[in-house]
């Protein structure tokens, strides 16, 4: 039901007070929808009773529906199972609430005491076991009410993460990211784009997320107070690019738009002369080689260096990057299918048009 902007509470409440047996539900921006409707899951909207059993909803995205406050995540927590396993397929998996303004710290704390409470009343439960949740997908996109301590607490019980939007939250700084980066090692997307955010989230996050496969860090620019490593941002700087490339092997979408502290150098340092799975390996490539083996023998090299994976990567108006440098970068990376340097100063129409051929030419 998607976008189906006439919905509101009378309809949705009948679904969700009788269709117990539903898992997945998506009222994205359907803006009637309103904590009423979230209630109807448990509360029999005519009696006004409990109902006798929990819902079995394990996906939930009610995304701009900017009705829906705290009370509705209060009544959400319930379904939360405690020490979950990260197979697990019990207990409420994903929960989107992006552009739901009015959802606040006190949201993610109710989400938190629940994985306490449920962690301790399961049988399996021993002295030394970590609260663990089960929820594994999380967005609150353009919630800019919530904070770096909420987001920290919640998320340290959550080891299981594999996704977690946090676009433009102006009060989620480099500690929550560096926190992130410790307790959840399973990650697999990270939505940063328009955070304070500096060099320190970056290196954090190619210490501690391998499996990061999709990361979205545009605009963050040098215009945040602080330092890379404090609550201030500082910006994004070679430093951050090449912790990433570094550190992310398995990376495969990476989006810098309007990351004006970032050059040349932090892509093409990255991998020149790099290969991380074989010590002995050298990433020595002459493009103007003519073997006929040189596409396996780079296939292969690629295989063996985990920063060479990039498929897509956006760095719409990033002022400083050239196409001479990023030329160089792109011949390192054979398996990339696209470059975006729309908007970029250093690329005119004619540069756009030879940064396309380079990559069709690497992939081909």
């Amino acid at each position: 039901m998607s976008e189906c902007t006439q919905v509101s509470d009378p309809g949705t409440q009948r679904i969700a007070s009788s269709c117990r047996a539903l898992t997945n539900v998506n009222w994205k921006g359907c803006m009637g929808v309103t904590d009423t409707t979230i209630t109807s899951f448990f509360v029999n909207p005519i009696t006004n009773e409990p109902h006798a059993t929990l819902p079995s909803l394990r996906y939930l995205n009610v995304g701009l529906c900017n009705k829906i406050s705290d009370t509705s995540t209060f009544q959400l927590s319930r379904l939360i199972q405690g020490n979950s396993k990260p197979t697990s397929n019990v207990g409420l998996h994903t929960l989107k609430f992006s552009g739901c303004f009015n959802v606040s710290d006190a949201s993610l704390d109710s989400l938190r005491t629940m994985i306490l409470e449920s962690s301790c009343n399961t049988t399996t439960t021993t002295a030394t076991a970590i609260p663990t949740g089960s929820l594994r997908l999380l967005c609150f996109s353009g919630c800019y009410k919530i904070t770096t301590p909420a987001i920290t607490a919640l998320t340290t019980l959550l080891p299981h993460l594999e996704s977690i939007n946090l676009y433009s939250c102006p009060q989620v700084t480099n500690e929550a990211i560096i926190s992130i980066s410790k307790t959840c090692p399973r990650l697999l997307s990270l939505v940063i784009s328009k955070c304070p955010l500096g060099d320190g989230a970056a290196v954090s996050l190619g210490e501690g997320c391998p499996r990061l496969h999709t990361l979205y860090m545009s605009f963050l620019t040098g215009s945040a107070s602080g330092g890379g490593g404090g609550g201030g941002g500082g910006g994004l700087t070679d430093v951050g690019v090449k912790a990433i490339l570094r550190g992310c092997r398995e990376l495969k979408l990476l989006d810098l738009s309007r990351c004006d502290g970032v050059t040349d150098d932090g892509f093409f340092l990255a991998v020149e002369n790099q290969c991380y799975l074989d010590g002995d390996c050298r990433m020595d490539i002459d493009d103007d080689d003519d073997n006929g083996d040189d596409g396996d023998d780079l296939a292969d090299k690629s295989e063996r260096a985990g920063n060479l994976g990039l498929q897509v990567l956006i760095v719409r108006a990033c002022p400083r990057l050239t196409f001479e440098g990023m030329s160089r970068f792109v011949g390192k990376c054979p398996r990339l299918l696209t470059l975006d340097v729309l908007g970029c100063a250093g690329f005119g129409v004619r540069e756009r048009e030879r940064m396309k051929e380079l990559v069709e030419r690497g992939t081909g």
